[in-house]
């Protein structure tokens, strides 16, 4: 009994875990860009802001799907710091001006590395899960987009596009060789963000498939995508691509039709397996988008 106890404890652990560090991982991420976006004149900036009186637009079926903020530009507050008014809020501030943080204290946020100085971004994203898991109970919540950066910004996705952006076009006109660590911690948290959210939804996703009858008699292959830092759980999600090889190798014809109408039904609009994808595939866009102004830059 208390082997059961001890075994559904860890797993909690490890379902809790698993999509927190994400969460945390993107919190860091917008911090970097709101570094970054410092290099830019101070009426360009746009990261680091919070709209104080979001107006949010239906559809017919009364559902949200945009928005804008109340008084436009002059509407958003910029993140400000605790001390001096010619200073840049610290990641601790930043996260107390998203709102919903524990309490209002900043101590015991971020990790710094003592080699190079900058934010240690995996312990940074385990001091931030501690922060909501034992302050409150919760995961690192989401922020809403238009909570991070001008621009009326309401989809998640179109956030991921435009935070981006700014880091991109501010590596065209400011980089240098004394600065340029600050598009490589981005992209390193970026490339973080996108392994975690994989292996999050890879657990979902073979749970799911390994108790579909689209795959009766066949294999499905997994694929290693990486290592939680925290659990040291394997993360994992389906090679699409190798399963369907082997399925030809054991002699199924219809292996391809089985994994498109699997995929088709887990996927279809609406559901919240398609709203992950979605997001694992903005970061991928992120990051080709980057890769190509790096090359070019």
């Amino acid at each position: 009994m208390r082997l059961s106890h001890l075994l559904l404890h860890f797993y909690l652990f490890t379902a809790v875990w698993a999509g927190g560090y994400a969460g945390a991982l993107e919190r860091i991420w917008l911090f970097q860009a709101y570094e970054i976006d410092a290099l830019n004149d101070p009426d360009r900036q746009t990261v680091g802001f919070k709209c104080l009186h979001w107006e949010p637009a239906e559809d017919l079926m009364g559902m949200v799907i945009a928005g804008y903020c109340r008084n436009g530009n002059s509407g958003y507050q910029a993140c400000r710091p605790a001390r001096g008014a010619n200073r840049r809020c610290t990641y601790a501030e930043l996260m107390l001006h998203l709102g919903r943080t524990p309490s209002r204290s900043t101590d015991g946020w971020s990790v710094d590395n003592q080699a190079t100085g900058r934010l240690d971004v995996q312990q940074t994203a385990i001091t931030t899960f501690n922060k909501f898991w034992i302050g409150r109970g919760v995961t690192p919540p989401d922020f809403k987009p238009y909570e991070a950066m001008k621009g009326d910004i309401y989809e998640y996705n179109d956030y991921i596009h435009r935070l981006n952006k700014v880091v991109t076009d501010a590596y065209v006109e400011h980089k240098t060789n004394d600065n340029v660590h600050l598009w490589n911690d981005f992209d390193g948290t970026r490339d973080q963000i996108n392994i975690a959210r994989t292996g999050d939804h890879g657990r979902h996703l073979i749970e799911a498939a390994r108790a579909s009858p689209h795959f009766d008699g066949m294999t499905l292959v997994t694929q290693n995508v990486g290592t939680h830092p925290v659990t040291g759980a394997a993360w994992e999600t389906i090679d699409w691509a190798q399963t369907a090889k082997q399925a030809r190798d054991d002699g199924i014809t219809d292996g391809r039709t089985r994994i498109q109408d699997f995929r088709d039904d887990f996927y279809r609009p609406g559901r919240s397996p398609r709203q992950h994808l979605m997001v694992i595939k903005s970061y991928k866009r992120a990051k080709d988008a980057a890769n190509r102004c790096r090359r070019n830059g």
